[in-house]
């Protein structure tokens, strides 16, 4: 956010949830708010990017182009349409954008609330919760038992790690455990195995202190 003390200008994205024949759309948006010293903020908001999704978790973008001669990272061309992307844009740092704000009202298809969706994507990038939701029965389960940081962390940060403990997973489950740290509890896994200890006895997978056990 450049700013000095005339001038501030602050940037963020936000997402608004619907669904279209039979797919589920996640319309990106992004908002410019310009302030200047003895003058009323300004404001701009322009859609830039569509997410749409089959209910087999299959996702196809629309994008606008980027000015590839700018530094900014949102150096958007307002001006050129909303054109398909190949499917290796999934590859692309903006496929992942995780708007600020999600609109609350969403439209989204019966199946994701059979599979778990309520009314929170829970700072999730919501087109990549969608795709799961709808492809992978770990993200299904997960949300059901709300096991929300496994959720997480399993979307977020490594879905490698839970799927290698997923035994382990569903002790948690079962016992109703709440993790306070995953990053620590598959570290402190890692230190069972390497005391050749079981991590899906519930005694191991469900500490009493996450931290002092770990240490």
């Amino acid at each position: 956010m450049p700013y000095n003390q005339v001038h501030f200008k602050e940037t963020e994205y936000f997402a608004v949830v619907q669904n279209c024949a039979g797919f589920q759309v996640v319309r990106m948006f992004i908002a410019y708010k310009h302030m200047k010293k003895n003058f009323a903020p300004t404001y701009f908001h322009h859609e830039v990017m569509q997410h749409w999704i089959a209910t087999n978790g299959e996702v196809r973008t629309l994008s606008r182009s980027n000015n590839v001669f700018s530094s900014a990272p949102d150096a958007w061309k307002f001006y050129f349409p909303l054109e398909i992307k190949p499917k290796d844009f999934s590859r692309n740092a903006k496929f992942f954008i995780n708007p600020y704000k999600v609109y609350p009202q969403m439209k989204v298809l019966p199946i994701l609330r059979r599979n778990g969706f309520k009314a929170s994507v829970y700072d999730i990038t919501p087109h990549l919760l969608f795709s799961s939701l709808l492809s992978d029965p770990i993200t299904e389960t997960l949300l059901k038992a709300r096991q929300l940081s496994l959720l997480q962390y399993y979307l977020r940060v490594s879905g490698q790690d839970i799927r290698r403990n997923w035994q382990t997973v569903k002790t948690v489950i079962r016992h109703k455990y709440k993790i306070s740290d995953v990053s620590i509890w598959e570290d402190y896994l890692q230190l069972l195995r390497y005391f050749k200890k079981d991590p899906a006895i519930p005694l191991c997978a469900c500490p009493e202190n996450l931290h002092d056990s770990h240490d």
